[in-house]
């Protein structure tokens, strides 16, 4: 029996796999998550805690030349496959400084250059 062929990759941007520690804050809460991978428009998360679609976060994370922060609003929650405590989340970015911009667009092109 013949495999159906896996749908195109519908994503505007390449995504790259990464394993950092992130800092996701939504009002006053802010929680411990890790970081699956990452574009230039989004990233999925593990966190430990849900958290509602369309809330809108602030993310930070270090890269080389130091904390970078990124506004977004959460766009899927569901149940991870890391252990039945965890989340993978997905974020899609609402806005980021230029800087910033600059810096995880250098990231993403060595990341996935090597």
């Amino acid at each position: 029996m013949a495999t159906p062929d896996a749908p195109p990759d519908r994503r505007r941007t390449p995504r790259v796999a990464s394993d950092l520690q992130l800092t996701l804050t939504a009002g006053t809460h802010v929680t411990p998550a890790r970081l699956r991978n990452i574009s230039t428009v989004g990233l999925r998360c593990t966190l430990m805690t849900p958290i509602a679609e369309l809330t809108r976060v602030r993310l930070g994370f270090q890269l080389a030349n130091g904390v970078q922060e990124i506004e977004g609003a959460v766009v899927r929650c569901e149940q991870g496959d890391h252990g039945l405590s965890s989340w993978d989340v997905a974020v899609y970015f609402t806005g980021m400084s230029q800087t910033v911009r600059d810096t995880l667009g250098s990231y993403l092109s060595s990341k996935s250059a090597g």
